[in-house]
């Protein structure tokens, strides 16, 4: 039997699960956003003090779980977790992160160690960095499945159908893959009993996913937004927006290694047949989220790519164009965008001189494009290629 705890009301339970012996893996799947990190990739100290701040004090006490103060963040609940696993013994353990993040693995480990730092300067981390260094792994894991979020319509179809109300129920489609790094620091579950693939290197696999499946979901979401698509289904079924989804996925291509019995263009044609389903409901506004965190995974790295080799790829162009344009809609109609950096992106439109400026300002956002291979020069050949395709904030359909 699974024993599931609310982490801010039972912090004390769940830091009892990660120290517990019988615990071997924990996995996180907590979005982008859940990680707490700032535009440069770096740990928001900010965002997580009072988890560092528990830490130390979790720390001086010496017992197996220190305090009982109420976690606020998902990485700092974890290292909270991780030294007290080391104050009750150490046994190793796997944190395995399932989220879209290029290298989770160690994007999680870099977080984990950072957040150590911070909490205990100087000597005061040793033992503990010592402990993780040894006991603790870090896999990297690509997922690659549609779960929208669940409706009320959907909880009340299945009471109907089990006799039982679940408010935990979770929607999905019937396409599943996981690829998970063999590199776990105690017993390994036999997933790949369910389906799931074992290897020594995710990245072909996650470059694959994040950029041809998430790089055309999020442009989708953006352009099928804009064209008054309500759901995901409705924005591939128009052919512009399909167009559009089919050109950022062959700038994609360009730059990807295809994982083992793979075929590329393949894979991202069933993509766009997988987001026809009507029955995941997935919604526009709902994959819309977080833009300026998905942004630099989804479809950062084909920009960086093709301009290195010389090329300013139109469907990433389109892209973005699409994304700063709901930008612009999204606040000249009112309405807050839904992104941890929504006050930042509100400033800049409302500070802009006309849409074209809006989205120029918008496309320069520090972190959200990666370090070009042309520097400022790149920069501002892209800046005036998406200007272009948005039409000076109008609306665009496809690139």
């Amino acid at each position: 039997m699974t024993d599931v705890a609310w982490p801010a009301e039972e912090t004390p339970r769940v830091l009892g699960a990660l120290a517990a012996p019988t615990t071997h893996v924990v996995t996180l799947t907590i979005t982008e956003k859940g990680y707490a990190r700032r535009a440069d990739g770096g740990l928001d100290l900010d965002a997580v003090r009072a988890d560092l701040d528990a830490l130390a004090a979790e720390e001086r006490t010496a017992g197996p779980l220190g305090t009982s103060t109420a976690a606020t963040s998902a990485v700092g609940l974890l290292v909270r977790g991780l030294a007290a696993r080391r104050r009750a013994g150490g046994a190793p353990l796997t944190a395995l992160s399932c989220d879209n993040l290029t290298d989770n693995g160690r994007v999680l480990e870099r977080l984990v160690h950072e957040a150590v730092g911070a909490a205990l300067p100087g000597t005061a981390g040793d033992a503990l960095r010592a402990w993780l260094a040894t006991s603790v792994t870090f896999p990297s894991s690509m997922v690659d499945r549609i779960v929208p979020a669940t409706t009320p319509a959907q909880r009340d179809e299945v009471e109907t159908l089990l006799g039982a109300r679940d408010e935990g129920l979770v929607v999905a489609e019937p396409f599943l893959q996981w690829v998970v790094e063999d590199r776990f620091a105690g017993p390994r579950p036999a997933w790949e009993r369910g389906g799931a693939t074992f290897t020594d290197d995710v990245a072909p696999y996650e470059r694959a996913k994040l950029r041809l499946l998430n790089g055309a979901h999020s442009y989708l979401a953006y352009a099928g937004s804009l064209a008054g698509h309500a759901t995901l289904a409705d924005a591939v079924a128009d052919p512009a927006l399909a167009a559009g989804a089919r050109a950022l996925q062959a700038d994609a291509i360009a730059t990807l290694e295809a994982p083992d019995g793979v075929d590329l263009a393949v894979y991202a044609e069933q993509l766009l047949e997988r987001f026809a389903n009507p029955a995941t409901g997935h919604t526009t506004r709902q994959v819309a989220m977080d833009g300026t965190q998905k942004i630099p995974v989804r479809w950062g790295g084909t920009l960086a790519d093709l301009l290195a080799a010389g090329t300013v790829p139109p469907g990433v162009v389109g892209a973005l164009a699409a994304w700063a344009a709901y930008v612009v809609a999204e606040t000249r109609a009112g309405r807050s965008v839904d992104d941890p950096r929504a006050d930042e992106l509100r400033a800049l439109v409302t500070g802009a001189a006309d849409d074209g400026a809006a989205v120029a300002a918008l496309v320069r956002l520090p972190g959200l494009l990666p370090e070009l291979p042309g520097g400022a020069g790149d920069r501002d050949r892209v800046v005036d290629a998406v200007v272009e395709a948005a039409g000076a904030g109008r609306p665009v359909d496809a690139p």
